[in-house]
């Protein structure tokens, strides 16, 4: 008996050692560790691979008196990891839904490294409006203020080939029904622009704009004097929406911004921008 104890044992350690190097792995410690909440651990674990090990945010060096706009910080993973970066930073998280916004104060409550946070349950558009979401429950980073139509499930096909493996048909079939049974969730829209005159703002170091389809929208509310203040700025485009990034280039070069870095895999893009000197 002790033999088959001695096996079990060993294979237990194996199984943690190979979790451990996994995302999810990786993931699933990282929650436990940090206390985290979450809602829906594969949207969570899709979200914390690409923030916190691919480190897509990762473009500039922070420091002391850096001022972030985190425009769709949902559960809260980027503005961990901007806090983490450095001591004094001054960071303002932009989350509309409700729900969500529930869960990113407690997880930002859990981070303690010197600096400001300011949580608000708002997000950014065009002019000031109450717009209905499309929340989606247990995959809230993919809820969005545009429909789920059939080119954006055509898109994550593409995800789940590339990235889900043989579970790609259970990823699709998950996700699938929550875009269909979307929750119809009120949210409350302001201006980038309103909330730097609000906050007397003098200069954002990175604005970080990844809101699912909303992002032409979030630069449509700036004005041309508060574009002067920005530094650099990152933002995820749909790019499989026909015109979208050429319209959103189009916008930040008349606003002397260059695009200094292009990821792009014809579904998804991200665009790093940095004003013109």
């Amino acid at each position: 008996m002790f033999i088959y104890y001695c096996i079990a044992f060993v294979v237990l350690i194996v199984l943690l050692i190979l979790l451990g190097n996994s995302v999810i792995g990786k993931a699933f410690f990282f929650k436990i560790k940090r206390g985290l909440k979450v809602d829906g651990f594969f949207s969570y674990a899709y979200v914390f691979n690409e923030i916190f090990l691919k480190k897509c945010y990762d473009v500039l060096e922070f420091k002391e008196g850096t001022v972030i706009f985190d425009v769709g910080a949902n559960i809260g993973l980027s503005t961990m990891y901007f806090n983490q970066r450095a001591k004094n930073l001054n960071i303002f998280s932009f989350e509309p839904v409700p729900q969500i916004f529930e869960i990113l104060k407690h997880n930002c409550s859990l981070v303690d490294n010197g600096n400001q946070l300011h949580l608000i349950n708002k997000g950014l558009g065009a002019h000031p409006e109450t717009i209905a979401m499309n929340y989606l429950q247990s995959a809230s980073a993919m809820s969005s203020l545009h429909a789920f139509d059939v080119d954006k499930k055509r898109a994550h096909d593409y995800i789940y080939k590339q990235k889900a493996g043989i579970f790609k048909g259970i990823a699709r079939y998950f996700l699938e029904k929550q875009m269909d049974n979307a929750v119809k969730t009120n949210v409350e829209i302001t201006t980038l622009s309103d909330v730097i005159s609000a906050h007397q703002i003098t200069q954002i170091d990175l604005l970080k704009i990844d809101v699912e389809g909303f992002e032409e929208n979030v630069l449509q509310g700036i004005q041309p004097e508060h574009f002067g203040i920005i530094q650099y700025i990152i933002i995820e485009i749909e790019t499989f929406r026909k015109g979208r990034k050429e319209r959103i280039m189009k916008i930040l070069e008349d606003n002397h911004f260059m695009i200094v870095k292009e990821d792009d895999d014809g579904h998804w893009g991200i665009l790093f921008a940095q004003k013109i000197k």
